[in-house]
């Protein structure tokens, strides 16, 4: 289930936030990670539009009352801090808060804050830090800091930028016009796709020895890189950002004086292989769930709830039915939401369709019925 909302929300790294990383960390492992976000209008807006339906029904079906739900689903999953507690506790990992900050501004939210972690390795592993790094050992036994590739994650990124560039035409014969939210909505969201900005910096524990691809030094001990621009004029920066372009991106320095574990360069990238697809592998702030209040008084994360939705190896079959691409479709969601449009993509795993002039992604396990649009009205007029 988790993976569904990792698939989701791969869309939303590439251009959707603009963010600012410093990871450093001493030869004990241990260390800070300072992280400066800033989330645009029209994030928000299309995470609340498209999710706060389905989170707040389903909340409500597991005994959470609307009450209980934050104003925004959006705002939480970028900024809760009960959220990254739960992430590193998951990964075993201790943190503590030297600072925290979040404000709305124009309309846009920033979040600032500082973290204290004791093990960097597990920081890797907890999700909360959005680059793709990963810490290792070389054949010559030097520390190598590494950008984790991801050519999956890359190509899904781009087939989605893609499908937002194409949102632009004009409703095609039989389709419902756009209304003027469903407008505004979509330019407030073009608009933050195409504000890509990623800045990451690493203090490692002992003098960089040499770099490669995107980092540069910024002292003897410190690396980093930045990408920014418009992804839909350049497609080269979603690989960049997902380690999938043609050259590797490493700094090497000594490993005197390490005393946590490392693993080989070939372990740990192995390791990023096996979890592909696993929300705490994926690196990004809008994979935290949301808080709801559960029916027994304790919190239910936004994956909890989900996971009780689980459906039986063969519960889909006869109800998610087949169409060719161009159908106008029904989707009808466990949580009762319907979405009419036109079907851009199915596969096994989701459907994408246009419904407001931007073609979105729903997953199966999420839905309860796929129908051609005015089939079941046809079938009672009969």
């Amino acid at each position: 289930m988790r993976k569904a909302l990792v698939f989701f929300f791969c869309l939303l790294l590439c251009g959707c936030l603009q963010s600012k990383e410093h990871l450093s960390f001493t030869k004990d492992g241990s260390g800070t990670l300072e992280v400066h976000l800033m989330v645009p209008e029209g994030t928000l807006t299309m995470i609340d539009s498209t999710m706060g339906a389905m989170v707040k029904g389903m909340a409500q079906a597991f005994g959470a009352g609307g009450k209980d739900m934050p104003p925004s689903v959006a705002e939480e999953m970028f900024s809760s801090q009960d959220e990254m507690f739960k992430k590193a506790k998951k990964a075993g990992l201790n943190i503590t808060f030297k600072s925290y900050a979040k404000e709305i501004k124009d309309k846009n939210l920033y979040v600032d804050y500082t973290i204290g972690f004791d093990d960097v390795n597990k920081l890797l592993q907890s999700g909360l830090l959005m680059t793709h790094l990963a810490l290792a050992k070389n054949d010559q036994g030097q520390l190598v800091a590494v950008l984790k590739k991801d050519k999956k994650k890359a190509e899904e990124s781009k087939g989605q930028v893609a499908a937002g560039a194409e949102g632009g035409e004009s409703p095609q014969q039989g389709q419902q016009p756009e209304t003027p939210e469903q407008k505004d909505m979509k330019e407030k969201f073009m608009k933050a796709l195409s504000q890509f900005e990623i800045e990451f910096r690493l203090t490692m524990p002992t003098p960089v020895e040499n770099v490669t691809g995107m980092f540069v030094k910024d002292g003897a001990d410190t690396v980093s890189f930045s990408l920014k621009g418009d992804i839909f004029k350049d497609k080269t920066l979603i690989d960049k950002f997902y380690g999938a372009g043609d050259q590797e991106t490493q700094a090497v320095a000594s490993s005197e004086g390490i005393t946590f574990a490392l693993p080989t360069l070939a372990e740990a990238m192995k390791e990023t292989l096996a979890s592909d697809g696993d929300a705490s592998s994926a690196g990004s702030p809008s994979a935290a769930s949301v808080s709801a209040q559960g029916a027994e008084g304790g919190n239910l994360s936004l994956g909890q709830v989900l996971e009780k939705t689980e459906p039986p190896a063969q519960e889909n079959k006869g109800r998610i039915k087949q169409f060719s691409p161009g159908t106008r479709v029904k989707v009808t969601m466990k949580d009762g939401e319907i979405i009419e449009g036109k079907l851009v993509e199915q596969t096994k795993e989701y459907v994408r369709v246009d419904s407001v002039g931007l073609p979105m992604t729903y997953f199966t396990e999420l839905i309860w019925k796929l129908d051609e649009a005015g089939s079941d009205d046809a079938q009672k007029s009969q």
